[in-house]
C-alpha cells in the first residue's frame, strides 16, 4: 500500500490495482501481540486505512482475498483467483509492483492448534483460540523479537510460557552480553527457556507435545516464530532474478531484472550500507520505505533507496531492546581490526525516580574509530538513543565524533554523561591503549 499511495501522489490519472490475498490492508502487523495479550482491545484498531478508503479517497482498487497466481511477464498480466468466490481473473499492467512479503518457516507441517503470526487473521486466530478453549500451556518455536514478544503478550494472559530456540542463545542476532540481560528478564516472569536444539512437535490428542533434547512436555498450543523466507515463488515463474540472500534482486530503484517490474518489502534483499553487501532483513521500516520507492519509480518517478544499517528494537516485559549496524561477529568478518566495549550506566540522574541501568555494547574500527554498530538493553530510554547510534552508523561517524556531541542533558532525562557518551568515551580509551 506504501507503493500504491506513493504511485497515486506521482501520478494523479493512472489506474491502480492491488491484489492482497489477505482479507486486510495497511495495518499494524507488529502490533499483533499487543492485540493477542488486550492491551490492543480490537484487530480494528490494528488497521490503518480500509480497502473502501483507498477506493474513495485514493482512487485506488483493491482487491482483498484475492490471490496473484501468475505473473506472464512476456504478455505484462498478472493472474488472479477470488479465494471466496473461485472467480479467475487476468489483469494487465504497464507497470508491476511485486510485494508478496516474507513466509513463516514451518518445519513441523500440519499440526493442530500450531499458529503463525504474520497476518491480521493470524492474530485474531490465537486470540479466538484462547478465549474459546482457556489453555494453560503454550509453547514458542523461536526467540527472535516475534517470539520473546509473543512470550509476554501470553504470560499477561496467565499462561506458562516456554520457548524453544536452536541456536545457542535466544535473540541470535544479538551478541552474548545482551542475550544474557534479556534471558535474565525472561526468567524473572517466568518463561523457561531452552537453547541449543532443535525441537519436535507432533499432536496427541488435543495437545501438543514438544520434545527438545531431554525436555519433552504437553502443551495447548505452539506459536511458530522460527523467522521468514522471501516469498519469491511468483517472482521465479515470473523469470525475476534472485539474489545471493534467496530474496528477489532489485537494483537501488527497486527495479528487478524486468525493467516493467519493481519489488519491494520483505521479498527483496536490500543493501548493507556498512559492508556494502546485499542482505535479507525484513523489518516493516524497510517494507515501508523501499514500497515508496518502488511505488514512485513505478509510475515514472525518480527516486533511491540507499540501504539499511539494519536498526531493530523491541520490548520484551520491562526491557526495551535494540540493535543498529554489525554484530561483533559480524564485524569481526568484515574487518580485521573491528573492537567492542561494553558500559552500563544510568539512565537519568542518580537522584531522580525511575530510572534504570542502560547496557550498551558499542563496535568500532580500531584503525579509523568508525562505529560499525551498537545494540543496548534496558528498562528507560533506549529506543531514542539506539536512534543516535543508528544514525552515527549511518553517516560513518567516529567514536570521537559521537564522544563529542552535545546530548541533551535533564535530571529526568539523562545524567550529565549520557550513556552513549560513556559508552563512546570507553571506547576512545580502548583506542588509546
Amino acid at each position: 500500500m506504501s507503493a500504491a499511495t506513493q504511485a497515486r501522489r506521482f501520478d494523479k490519472n493512472a489506474e491502480i490495482t492491488v491484489i492482497e490475498k489477505s482479507g486486510f490492508v495497511s495495518y499494524g502487523a507488529c502490533g499483533l501481540p499487543y492485540f493477542i495479550s488486550g492491551e490492543v482491545k480490537t484487530a480494528e484498531k490494528l488497521i490503518v486505512y480500509t480497502p473502501e478508503y483507498f477506493k474513495n479517497s485514493r482512487n485506488i482498487n483493491v482487491f482483498t482475498r484475492t490471490k496473484a497466481s501468475r505473473i506472464n511477464s512476456s504478455k505484462k498480466t498478472v493472474e488472479s483467483v477470488n479465494l471466496k468466490t473461485g472467480e479467475k481473473r487476468e489483469i494487465p499492467y504497464d507497470k508491476l509492483v511485486l510485494a508478496s512479503g516474507g513466509t513463516p518457516f514451518n518445519l513441523f507441517g500440519n499440526i493442530k492448534n500450531a499458529f503463525k503470526l504474520k497476518f491480521v487473521e493470524d492474530g485474531i486466530a490465537i486470540r479466538n483460540f484462547i478465549e474459546k478453549n482457556n489453555p494453560r500451556k503454550a509453547a514458542i518455536i523461536g526467540a527472535g523479537y516475534i517470539g520473546l514478544e509473543a512470550a509476554e503478550a501470553f504470560r499477561k494472559l496467565g499462561l506458562t510460557v516456554a520457548v524453544f530456540e536452536k541456536a545457542p542463545k535466544i535473540l541470535p542476532a544479538a551478541d552474548d552480553e545482551i542475550s544474557k540481560i534479556v534471558e535474565r528478564e525472561l526468567s524473572k516472569n517466568g518463561v523457561t527457556v531452552v537453547t541449543g536444539i532443535s525441537a519436535e512437535m507432533k499432536n496427541t490428542g488435543e495437545k501438543i507435545l514438544v520434545k527438545a533434547g531431554k525436555n519433552e512436555n504437553k502443551f495447548d498450543f505452539a506459536l511458530i516464530a522460527g523467522g521468514f523466507a522471501p516469498s519469491v515463488s511468483l517472482a521465479k515463474g515470473a523469470g525475476l532474478e534472485l539474489g545471493t540472500t534467496g530474496a528477489i534482486s532489485v537494483n537501488d530503484r527497486m527495479q528487478t531484472n524486468i525493467p516493467s517490474i519493481f519489488a519491494a518489502g520483505d521479498c527483496v534483499e536490500v543493501r548493507d550500507i556498512v559492508t556494502g553487501t546485499p542482505v535479507f532483513y525484513p523489518l516493516g521500516t524497510t517494507a515501508n520505505k523501499t514500497g515508496r520507492v518502488a511505488g514512485t519509480n513505478a509510475a515514472g518517478g525518480t527516486a533511491v533507496f540507499s540501504g539499511i544499517v539494519r536498526t531493530s528494537v523491541s520490548k520484551i516485559f520491562s526491557l526495551c531492546v535494540g540493535r543498529t549496524g554489525l554484530s561483533q561477529h559480524e564485524a569481526a568478518a568484515f574487518s580485521n581490526n573491528a573492537m567492542a566495549v561494553v558500559s552500563t550506566s544510568p539512565s537519568r540522574a542518580h537522584y531522580y525516580p525511575g530510572g534504570g541501568k542502560i547496557t550498551t555494547k558499542l563496535i568500532f574500527s580500531a584503525g579509523s574509530g568508525k562505529i560499525l554498530g551498537a545494540q543496548m538493553a534496558g528498562a528507560d530510554g533506549v529506543a531514542k538513543r539506539l536512534d543516535i547510534w543508528a544514525v552515527a552508523v549511518q553517516k560513518g561517524m567516529t567514536i570521537r565524533e559521537i564522544a563529542e556531541a552535545d546530548l541533551c542533558y535533564s535530571p529526568p532525562f539523562a545524567p550529565v554523561w549520557d550513556p552513549v557518551l560513556r559508552a563512546a568515551n570507553k571506547a576512545l580509551l580502548e583506542l588509546k591503549r
